[in-house]
């Protein structure tokens, strides 16, 4: 079985960091998955979930990507030539430039003990530890017009580094001091096509296993105390977690696990034909390995095996992304620069609601094209705050911001559109703008075009935008498109995976999810029947807020369904959720006061609820009150 382990990173290379057809996988400890794949980058919450495929920042071609923390992504970027580090901490949404080299990113590393290590295709190696807010710089003694190709480290001090001149270098006090080890290829004359580089270097336990030459070239392994390299015979991919583990893939398709003596803890198909298969990357979780290969994931528990191919709402395949990035509709954002005392000031002063003192200070620094100014400046206008309201101008600075790369700004400016706010109405270019935002990974924007598609009854392209929210991890979204699932609402109707996503939603917190779950359960509808897990389900949908719960859990006191029966408390239950608006409830508190079921007989409350029901537009509830006032007339009226 698997390790139980926090994280792990999928290791890049030089060699494969510029390499287009490379992938590079990586998952958080939430289960949160992300692909970089040179011309897109793909998220979902697990690999069987709905995948969204985003372009890289700034449209780049995206070499690397791990998650550092929780929700907080790192991205190699290479742009023009240029090698650039982003930092994401909304799990991809937006980013924000960390690091730019005028040669392209060539090795990269993270782990929690020593941190992000990056290189640029020099000898020179980079470490943060705090998420690229400030960086230590490690001279390698490598030779002129080499590079740094891979980068592994076992603890915050020891570490090993792939040279492209056929060289390892160790490192024992973190990057201070460096020792050359000795390669497979240093009894061989150096091939000058460079492919003896040492493309891939890593450690489990006693042992270096590295890859030496290109996307052909071999594996080796030897212990590190007497170095001997051995080739490992059919290897075709291979990598160490964080767990301490080695993964390879064999030519033969065969995936296999080693603990740190080199012991087999599990053995596995990656497919059931014995072509040639592409494998690009390697992560694992608390519960499974994950492979990625040509255009699909496989994973396992070390027992069951999944395949399943990542596709997005358009239909693309990792494989099948397309292989330019539409400029014209995602202008290159702007650097972040360090901003001057007068711009902090303005902004404080913004923040703080004090817009009398703020409005000149962000109108004096309005050409310094700092976004935050920018929007802040146009809600100014937008709300009269410090000046007068003025439509056109408030959207003359969205449009800027908008262009600087700012996807709030690109919202803001789709409703003036839609609105006709400043601007002539034009609902399609509003919702260019909002498409915009939304390829970027700006979630308010799926929002707003799912409400916009929903009001206009293109249920198809509602659920497509829900779906968009979902793959970025919107609990509101994922319980939206659970209810759309269930009744077949602008996608295919499957109960099944319908609850699925009720149950994600449930895990999330959202408390409507786990009532409908909890009925499920109790009702014996889609969900085998079981009363009491049902019941737990509505008590902590009650506990999380959901007013509307109670009356199912009333319904099981009242019935004695999954708990004792308790007239009292089910009609306390009850009356609570029909005080509160619940329209379903107004009969059910009608007919305790009737029949006198854990409340005293009182006809004159059974005709207030059934015409707060009537009121509500239940038909039915016009003859009970009838009914009822006849029934009491004849209790009422002197015997003769």
């Amino acid at each position: 079985m698997l390790k139980n382990i926090i994280l792990t990173t999928a290791f890049a290379t030089a060699m494969s960091l510029n390499a287009n057809a490379q992938s590079h996988m990586s998952i958080d400890n939430k289960g949160h998955m992300c692909i970089a794949n040179g011309n897109s980058i793909w998220y979902a919450n697990n690999p069987s979930s709905q995948w969204i495929s985003l372009a890289p920042p700034v449209g780049g071609n995206c070499t690397w990507i791990d998650y550092i923390a929780p929700k907080t992504l790192a991205a190699c970027v290479e742009k023009d030539g240029e090698g650039r580090l982003y930092i994401s901490t909304n799990n991809g949404k937006t980013w924000k430039l960390k690091k730019i080299a005028s040669k392209p990113c060539s090795a990269a590393f993270f782990s929690e003990e020593s941190g992000l290590w990056l290189s640029f295709s020099d000898t020179d190696i980079l470490n943060t530890k705090d998420e690229g807010r400030t960086w230590k710089t490690y001279h390698t003694p490598a030779l002129p017009s080499t590079y740094i190709t891979d980068i592994c480290m076992m603890s915050a001090n020891e570490g090993l580094f792939g040279v492209s001149s056929n060289k390892i270098l160790r490192t024992l006090d973190g990057g201070k001091n460096f020792q050359t080890v000795s390669t497979p290829f240093d009894k061989v004359k150096r091939n000058t096509s460079g492919n003896d580089a040492i493309s891939k270097i890593m450690r489990i336990g006693r042992f270096y296993v590295v890859k030496q030459g290109g996307a052909f070239g071999n594996y080796y392994i030897t212990s590190y105390d007497n170095i001997n390299w051995q080739t490992m015979p059919d290897v075709s991919f291979a990598s160490i977690t964080e767990a301490g583990t080695l993964m390879t893939v064999s030519n033969n398709n065969t995936v296999q696990e080693y603990d740190d003596k080199l012991s087999r803890s599990w053995k596995k198909n990656l497919t059931n034909d014995t072509d040639p298969h592409f494998v690009s990357s390697i992560c694992v979780d608390q519960n499974y390995a994950y492979v990625c290969f040509d255009d699909k994931v496989w994973f396992t528990d070390g027992d069951s095996v999944n395949v399943v191919t990542p596709t997005d709402f358009d239909g693309k395949h990792i494989v099948n992304a397309a292989n330019e990035y539409d400029i014209a509709m995602a202008e290159p954002a702007i650097a972040t620069k360090k901003r001057s005392e007068e711009c902090e000031k303005a902004v404080n002063l913004f923040l703080d609601g004090n817009y009398e003192a703020a409005f000149p200070l962000l109108e004096a620094q309005a050409d310094k094209n700092d976004n935050e100014i920018l929007e802040n400046l146009a809600y100014c206008y937008e709300e009269g705050k410090g000046t007068e309201q003025n439509y056109g101008k408030a959207a003359q600075l969205y449009a800027q911001a908008a262009k600087n790369g700012s996807d709030y700004a690109l919202l803001n400016l789709g409703h003036y559109y839609l609105n006709g706010w400043g601007v002539q109405k034009d609902t399609v270019r509003a919702l260019q703008l909002w498409d915009r935002a939304a390829d970027h990974g700006y979630d308010f924007a799926n929002q707003d075009l799912a409400n916009h598609y929903t009001y206009e009854g293109d249920v198809e392209k509602a659920a497509k935008y829900i779906g968009k929210s979902v793959a970025l991890g919107n609990k509101d979204a994922i319980y939206k498109y659970a209810m759309l699932t269930m009744d077949g609402i602008g996608v295919k109707k499957d109960s099944i995976q319908g609850m699925n996503y009720l149950k994600k939603a449930a895990d999330l917190g959202v408390a409507e999810a786990m009532t409908y779950i909890g009925d499920s359960y109790i009702t014996g509808r889609i969900l085998p029947k079981n009363t009491l897990l049902g019941v737990a389900y509505i008590e902590k949908a009650i506990e999380k807020g959901d007013i509307y719960a109670k009356k199912f859990l009333a319904r099981c006191y009242l019935k004695g369904e999954g708990t004792d029966r308790d007239n009292k408390l089910g009609f306390k239950l009850l009356k609570e959720a029909a005080d509160a608006g619940d329209a379903e409830a107004y009969n059910g508190v009608a007919s305790c006061f009737l029949e006198g079921a854990g409340t005293l007989p009182d006809p004159e409350m059974a005709i207030h609820y059934l015409k707060l029901a009537e009121a509500s537009g239940d038909t039915s509830a016009t003859l009970k009150i009838r009914d009822v006032q006849n029934m009491m007339a004849r209790t009422q009226s002197p015997k003769k």
